[in-house]
């Protein structure tokens, strides 16, 4: 029987003190984990104990991307000293009309690229079912957008979408806001349709809407955009629910509606969609105008270089 050689017999060693090393390693990950659910468990209860004597009991805030956003030197939070100032500017913008009740209901003109793919079409019919108010025109009679802005102001349209798509899906989406603008530009993305859910079906009443995290100066003017869209006065009866709802600089757009259970006694909410995500790319004053048009605000990729900056 062949001896083993020297070589071999080291690489052996070597091989079994590598496992020995990882099982320790293993063992000692494993006690210090345990170690730390045990101080977890034992602050809890002082904590618990504490608050029941009546002591104030301050508690340690969740490390997560949202508590740990890095802002830049240009965003105007609500508890900064500047946000009188957006506030005062609010009072005078193009959107007051539509909050003081001094305009008409919304009045959305629909349309998309000149030859729109079948999936955009699709997207388009669902959408004014979910927008009251909202109409559908071919783009083929207006090739350049100021002719469609025309058209639109004309009749008395308040608000202007432009689809774009992308190898035959929906790509993107122009906002303008008639008729002195501002115009903004999303990437569209996430979109499912509402005959995929297989929902409850959705009325033609008037929805509420849900804004949720719009909280700096951007993302203000923007929410006021956005709600701009929906008829002031919700027709409760309807149960419809629109939400626009910002996380980390994504919009997550959802319709629902209430159904009631248990004999009227308890509620949920049921996604009717369509459902989608909007990614700001621009915000430009005035109506849209690629060329000569003032950004107010501009996506760059230097504005997002970490996970943690935010400006929405």
């Amino acid at each position: 029987m062949a001896k083993k050689s020297r070589s071999g017999s080291r690489k052996e060693e070597s091989v079994l003190t590598r496992q020995a090393q990882k099982r320790q390693w293993l063992k000692e990950r494993e006690a210090y984990r345990e170690e730390k659910k045990r101080i977890n468990r034992v602050q809890r209860g002082l904590r618990k104990e504490a608050e029941a004597r009546g002591e104030k009991v301050e508690r340690q805030v969740p490390r997560t991307v949202e508590s740990m956003r890095d802002l830049d030197d240009e965003v105007v939070l609500d508890d900064d000293v500047a946000f009188e100032d957006v506030l005062d500017a609010e009072k005078v913008d193009e959107f007051q009309s539509y909050f003081s009740g001094a305009s008409g209901q919304p009045k959305i003109l629909m349309t998309t690229i000149v030859r729109p793919g079948r999936p955009m079409l699709k997207l388009l019919k669902e959408l004014q079912v979910v927008f009251p108010e909202s109409y559908y025109v071919d783009r083929r009679k207006y090739v350049l957008a100021e002719d469609l802005v025309k058209f639109a102001t004309d009749r008395g349209f308040t608000d202007l979408m432009i689809f774009e798509q992308r190898q035959g899906e929906p790509h993107g989406v122009f906002l303008t806001h008639l008729p002195e603008g501002p115009t903004s530009h999303f990437r569209l993305s996430g979109v499912v349709l509402a005959r995929t859910l297989k929902g409850v079906n959705a009325t033609n009443h008037n929805p509420e809407i849900i804004l949720h995290n719009f909280s700096t100066a951007v993302a203000r003017r923007l929410k006021r955009q956005l709600h701009s869209l929906i008829p002031r006065k919700p027709e409760f009866i309807g149960r419809r629910v629109i939400a626009f709802v910002n996380k980390h600089d994504f919009i997550f757009f959802r319709h629902y509606r209430y159904v009631f259970e248990d004999g009227g006694t308890t509620a949920r909410l049921a996604e009717i969609g369509p459902r989608f995500t909007l990614k700001l790319r621009s915000l430009q004053e005035g109506i849209l105008d690629r060329e000569c048009g003032k950004f107010e605000w501009f996506w760059r990729p230097k504005l997002q270089e970490t996970a943690k900056q935010h400006h929405l």
